[in-house]
């Protein structure tokens, strides 16, 4: 049996003890009373009252089984819809989440049956941990070493090996970056606010530090890529969540700006991340394509990206080749997307706000092949350091409405269900912005230096990552 049967056929085994729980849950309330019960019961005698145990004792147990049955279809419900949503995504962590559950019940669940002498029950906890975690474990470990090697082609950076700091390396983007700089040959020093956790993620091959104050001026750094920032969406953007905002991308830019001026060798590029954001929003029924000499706006998602990027641009001053990178929306098994994609996997996906509003989408495998089309252009470019931007997007962009029915086809789902816009207005203020409204993108520069995307549809891209 090959990996992939081995890999389906334990699925099918964990749906399968998760549906005989929900039979099992219906039947309890059924035949909590009968004699298959009895053993069950009068190991809870002996524990509780040894001999003689009250009538009223026995009316409780069954009582008690009868409603345990429906939280033990509940449970199972919601075991069935983390095997199915772990196997669709690919995501590996929920494999383990399912397992360490197991691994924290189970033990005191068994102490305490060890303690009161109830040893049907000592079974049937012995009996779950021996026919989940093992699978559980199992499918971590593989579908782990399966998105490592979905990556394994090898994007060339540069032919010769250059020492790389990656701020944010713990990210979406940051991890697959760093993950193919290694590949490539590269050595890689990444600024993580948790290194021991940083260390662990990329198996210690990676030099993690806490602030760039760990970084002597005297450490040859060839190239830079800052993609550090805080997630953008979340909390209502108050006075104080702005400047976190602002905290987390400026003034980190400026620290690394700060050692880049003290550095004895200096690096010959500057990667900064940046968003489409730049642009600001673009009204409803507008279909004007922007490109990256398209104006900022003002407002408070294209203020942070313009602050962020002139802070970058200050290392020019250094003699560094600056290039901001705009990214749209990045594409891969990880960052938004599995949550974009949850409604539609349970079959109430449709169209959101308007479902006009224009989304610019890029896969995460052409951001890296982007960052490195940078990279080898820069080592092309002998002129003076200068700051350039570049539109990391696809050349297609859709509709949230198409985006929807795109990935409900992909993944064989209906999508019909509207979700109305001023929830989220009242809820989020001003940041909605990012969910009901859009921009139209396109990767001129990239385009024009003969760029080549690997996945320049949409429906290329989310086939890809099924």
């Amino acid at each position: 049996m090959n990996d992939n049967a081995l890999r389906s056929w334990t699925i099918r085994w964990l749906y399968a003890v998760a549906a005989g729980h929900v039979l099992v849950g219906a039947l309890l309330p059924w035949f909590a009373g009968a004699q298959v019960f009895g053993g069950y019961h009068g190991g809870i005698e002996n524990a509780f009252w040894q001999a003689g145990a009250p009538l009223e004792a026995r009316g409780l147990q069954v009582w008690w089984i009868s409603l345990f049955g429906p939280t033990v279809q509940l449970m199972a419900l919601f075991m069935i819809a983390l095997i199915h949503l772990a196997d669709r995504l690919r995501q590996p962590q929920v494999w383990l989440w399912m397992a360490a559950g197991l691994l924290l019940w189970a033990p005191q669940d068994i102490l305490v049956s060890l303690r009161a002498n109830v040893w049907p029950h000592l079974w049937i906890d012995l009996f779950a941990l021996l026919v989940l975690v093992p699978p559980l474990l199992y499918l971590w470990q593989r579908d782990r070493a399966g998105r490592k090697d979905a990556t394994e082609v090898v994007t060339s950076f540069d032919t010769q090996k250059r020492t790389v700091l990656v701020t944010g390396a713990t990210g979406f983007i940051g991890q697959n970056l760093v993950r193919a700089l290694l590949r490539d040959g590269h050595e890689v020093i990444a600024l993580s606010r948790q290194p021991g956790q940083a260390a662990w993620t990329f198996d210690g091959q990676v030099r993690c530090i806490a602030s760039m104050d760990a970084l002597s001026p005297a450490t040859r750094v060839d190239v830079v890529i800052n993609l550090a920032g805080a997630r953008i969406l979340g909390p209502r953007w108050s006075a104080a969540r702005k400047e976190a905002l602002r905290r987390s991308r400026v003034t980190l830019t400026r620290q690394l700006v700060g050692w880049i001026s003290s550095a004895e060798h200096k690096p010959f590029l500057l990667l900064n991340a940046s968003a489409i954001g730049y642009y600001g929003i673009q009204k409803i029924g507008d279909a004007t394509a922007l490109d990256e000499d398209a104006p900022p706006q003002p407002v408070f998602m294209s203020d942070l990206c313009r602050e962020w990027e002139e802070a970058a641009g200050e290392a020019t001053r250094y003699g560094v080749q600056v290039e901001c990178m705009r990214f749209g929306l990045v594409l891969g098994k990880g960052g938004a997307l599995p949550m974009m994609l949850l409604p539609i996997l349970l079959g109430v996906g449709g169209r959101l706000g308007s479902g006009r509003q224009w989304l610019s989408w890029i896969h995460v495998d052409d951001v890296l092949r982007a960052i490195a089309h940078r990279w080898r252009r820069a080592l092309v470019d002998t002129a003076a350091a200068e700051a350039g931007a570049t539109n990391f997007t696809a050349p297609e962009s859709v509709t949230q409405a198409e985006f929807s029915r795109i990935a409900a086809r992909t993944w064989r789902r209906p999508s019909f269900l509207p979700t109305p816009g001023w929830p989220m207005r009242l809820a989020l203020g001003e940041q909605a912005d990012l969910l009901l409204e859009g921009q139209r993108v396109v990767p001129r520069r990239l385009e024009q230096e003969g760029f080549v995307f690997r996945y320049p549809t949409l429906a290329s891209a989310l086939q890809s990552l099924r």
